[in-house]
């Protein structure tokens, strides 16, 4: 059992080949200083490996980046966080953090030339962005359910 004070709170967030950690920076509390540094590791369950980096950045950084294969882009990954005393005397424990995928560098579908289906009156039926964006902000999971005209051979398609 780690000896050091570990973050309660903390995201990670897959972006392309990177994985993005943030954390409540809780430096002062119990014996937490400043000056620890961030240990990161991601573990793909598909491939049953990990890529880490024990000396990722301070403690009050808040924010660190580790790198991942190129070849990891769809697989199941698990992301830990944990810190050491910047003398290396001390350990926290890891806390597993649950990753989620940042999808706001999609490119948007282009609407004029992708169309889904033609419905049986053969009107072109066109998708809905995927990530509207209002005021420079970009909406996510936002979802569209759409059930249009008739059915086609026998079914209703959901768009969107």
């Amino acid at each position: 059992m780690g000896t050091l004070m570990p973050v309660f709170e903390g995201t990670a967030t897959q972006d392309g080949n990177k994985m993005h950690f943030n954390w409540q920076d809780n430096s002062g509390t119990g014996n937490a200083e400043d000056t620890d540094i961030a240990m990161l590791l991601i573990y793909n369950k598909d491939k049953e490996t990990a890529v880490y980096d024990t000396e990722a950045t301070l403690r009050s950084a808040r924010h660190a980046e580790l790198q991942l294969p190129s070849d990891w882009q769809d697989d199941e990954l698990i992301a830990y966080l944990s810190f050491r005393s910047a003398d290396g005397s001390c350990v926290a424990n890891s806390i597993r953090l649950t990753v989620t995928v940042d999808q706001t560098d999609l490119p948007a579908p282009d609407q004029e030339v992708s169309a889904l289906c033609t419905s049986s009156d053969r009107i072109p039926l066109y998708p809905k962005p995927k990530q509207p964006v209002i005021n420079n902000v970009s909406v996510k999971d936002l979802t569209y359910y759409t059930l249009t005209g008739k059915p086609f051979q026998g079914r209703l398609y959901r768009t969107g």
